[in-house]
C-alpha cells in the first residue's frame, strides 16, 4: 500500500492520470500499459463517471478517436463535437445517420458475425435451437444486400421468408409442418425486425455512417446513447455497432493513425457482446484501449458466465470505488491481494523463573479489508496497478454541456394509434334514455318493444310512452 506521491515514484507513469485532492500532481499509470485496458467499478453515485470525465478530456487533448457508449447521455453532452466528424448512434435522435448492415459486409462469411451479434443464446443454454436458426436465417438473407427496410419487410412475411429459402439448407428449418418449431424461429426474426425498423431510411438520416469506412479514416468520435424507456429496443442494435467496430479495429494499426479508445460506462445495460472478450485479450496487439465501467461482478457473471472471470483479470488497471454488494465487496478484497505481516509476540513467565520471551509471528492477511472496500466514501477509490496499490480521494468534476443530450426524431412507425392524453375521443358514444314512471301496483310489467335499425332514442320514447297511455286507458275501461 502506497500513498499517492509513493506510487508515482515507483511506477513513473508519463500516461493518463486521475487529479487528487492533497497533490498537484495527477495520479498516473505509464502509457505502455493504457493498452493494457482499464476498469472502473462502483455503486451509483460513488463517483465513476468523475473519472471518466476526467480521461475522456485527456483524450481529447491528445486528439485520439474514442467510441463511447453513453446510456446516460452524460458524454454527448460534453463532447460532441458535429465540426470533429462526431457521430450518433441512436436510431430514435435526429442525429443519427443512416446504417444498414448490409453495407458493412465484405464478404458472406462476415454476415454470420452480424447475425451472431443480433441473436443471442440463453445463458442455460435451453432453446438454442431458437437462436441459432434465427442466425443462420438472417446471415443466408443478407447476401442478398436488402437495406433496413427491405429487411424488416422480408423477416415480418413468413412468406417471403419461404420463397428465398426453397430449395436450400435452411428451408427446414421453418417447415410449415413443425408448427411450433416454425413459430419460434419466426418470432426470434421479428424481434429483431422491431429494432431495424426504427432506424432511418437512406435520405432520411443525418448523412451516411459505416463501421468499415470509418475504421480506416477514424475521424471524430462516436457516441452510443439511449433513453432508459427505449433501450431494451436498441439493446440488438447497440451489440451490433459494438461488435462491429471491435472487429474493425482488431488490425495492425498504420504509421500515424489515429489510437481508438473503447469507453463503455454501464457495461451490464447491454446485452452480451460476443467480441468484448477478443477486445480485451487481443485488442492490445492494436493498441486499442478499452475501458469499462460497471458496478459489479455479478452483473457480469449474469452475461458472460465462467467468461466473466478472464475478463475481469486482463485489464492492467482497476480503479475500485465504493461498491455494497457482499460478494463485490469480497472480490474486490481478494483481487487486489494479501500481504505478509510480520509481529513481534512477547511471552511473560510468572512462577519460579519470571521472564519474558520473544518471538516473530508472521501471517498473510488481506491487504484490504472487504468492510474498507463497502464502507468507501463518495470519491474515495484504491487503484491497482501490477503490485502496487494506492488509496485516494479525488475532487468533483464537471464540464461545461455544449449539445443536446438528445433529438428526439419523427419516426411515425413509432407513434401510438391515440392520442394517450385524451383516450377514449375518437370513440362513438352510446346515447340511453331512461324514462322516470311512477310505481304502479296494478299495472303489470311490459316487455318493451325492440328499436328497429331507423328509431332514434327520442322516437323510441315517444312510442313507450303511447303504449303506456293505452294500457292506461285499457285498465280504466
Amino acid at each position: 500500500m502506497l500513498s499517492p506521491k509513493e506510487f508515482n515514484l515507483r511506477v513513473e507513469g508519463d500516461g493518463i492520470g486521475i487529479k487528487t485532492d492533497r497533490m498537484k500532481a495527477m495520479i498516473r499509470i505509464p502509457k505502455r500499459a493504457e493498452a493494457q485496458h482499464m476498469q472502473i467499478i462502483a455503486d451509483t453515485g460513488g463517483g465513476k463517471t468523475v473519472i471518466l470525465l476526467q480521461i475522456l478530456r485527456q483524450i481529447k487533448h491528445r486528439g485520439d478517436s474514442a467510441i463511447v457508449y453513453d446510456p446516460a447521455r452524460d458524454f454527448v453532452r460534453r463532447f460532441y463535437d458535429p465540426k470533429r466528424g462526431d457521430v450518433i448512434l441512436n436510431p430514435l435522435d435526429k442525429r443519427c445517420p443512416y446504417w444498414g448492415p448490409s453495407e458493412e459486409l465484405r464478404r458472406r462469411s462476415e454476415a454470420k458475425a452480424l447475425a451472431v451479434s443480433l441473436f443471442q443464446p440463453p445463458q442455460d443454454r435451453k432453446g438454442e435451437f431458437f437462436i441459432e436458426s434465427p442466425q443462420k436465417i438472417f446471415a443466408f438473407l443478407m447476401a442478398y444486400g436488402p437495406t433496413p427496410e427491405e429487411l424488416v419487410k422480408w423477416m415480418s412475411d413468413p412468406q417471403e421468408i419461404d420463397r428465398r429459402l426453397k430449395g436450400t439448407e435452411h428451408a427446414h428449418l421453418i417447415n410449415p409442418t413443425a408448427h411450433d418449431q416454425r413459430s419460434g424461429v419466426l418470432g426470434a426474426l421479428g424481434l429483431v425486425a422491431d429494432s431495424l425498423r426504427l432506424l432511418p431510411k437512406k435520405g432520411e438520416g443525418n448523412g451516411e455512417w459505416s463501421a468499415r469506412e470509418w475504421a480506416e479514416t477514424r475521424r471524430g468520435w462516436i457516441f452510443i446513447t439511449s433513453l432508459p424507456t427505449e433501450r431494451e429496443a436498441l439493446k440488438p442494435l447497440h451489440s451490433l455497432w459494438i461488435d462491429l467496430l471491435v472487429l474493425r479495429l482488431l488490425n495492425e494499426p498504420k504509421e500515424g493513425q489515429k489510437r481508438v479508445w473503447f469507453v463503455i460506462d454501464e457495461l451490464a445495460s447491454l446485452q452480451k457482446l460476443p467480441q468484448l472478450h477478443t477486445a480485451i485479450t487481443e485488442n492490445r496487439k492494436s493498441n486499442n484501449p478499452v475501458i469499462l465501467g460497471f458496478q459489479g461482478k455479478a452483473q457480469l457473471e449474469v452475461l458472460y458466465g465462467h467468461l466473466a472471470e478472464v475478463m475481469l483479470s486482463q485489464p492492467a488497471t482497476s480503479i475500485w470505488l465504493k461498491t455494497k454488494e457482499p460478494a463485490a465487496s469480497e472480490w474486490v478484497s481478494k483481487f487486489i491481494g494479501k500481504v505478509e505481516i510480520e509481529r513481534l509476540r512477547e511471552t511473560h513467565f510468572d512462577g519460579s523463573r519470571a521472564g519474558r520471551n520473544f518471538t516473530l509471528d508472521r501471517q498473510i492477511e488481506p491487504l484490504v479489508l472487504e468492510s474498507e472496500i463497502s464502507g468507501l466514501a463518495d470519491l474515495h477509490a484504491y487503484l491497482k496497478f501490477e503490485n502496487y496499490v494506492t488509496r485516494f480521494s479525488f475532487p468533483r468534476f464537471d464540464m461545461p454541456i455544449v449539445a443536446s443530450g438528445f433529438d428526439l426524431r419523427d419516426i411515425p412507425e413509432d407513434k401510438l394509434p391515440y392520442d394517450p392524453k385524451n383516450i377514449g375521443a375518437g370513440k362513438p358514444q352510446v346515447r340511453t334514455t331512461e324514462l322516470k314512471q311512477e310505481p304502479n301496483v296494478s299495472t303489470p310489467p311490459q316487455r318493451k318493444s325492440p328499436r328497429t335499425a331507423t328509431e332514434t332514442p327520442q322516437q323510441e320514447t315517444d312510442l313507450e310512452m303511447n303504449v303506456n297511455a293505452q294500457q292506461s286507458l285499457n285498465l280504466r275501461g
